[in-house]
């Protein structure tokens, strides 16, 4: 999983490890652009 913290939370931007296995995500961001290299091996 890809992050990071700011101040007093956790903005989590990508979970691509273990997908099969459920995560808990307290709060969430989307993103407004995606680079290459992740645009590549996202489904």
């Amino acid at each position: 999983m890809f992050g990071s913290k700011n101040k007093n939370k956790l903005i989590a931007e990508y979970a691509l490890k273990d997908m099969v296995k459920l995560i808990g995500v307290s709060g969430y961001r989307v993103a407004k652009s995606v680079s290459e290299k992740l645009k590549t091996i996202l489904p």
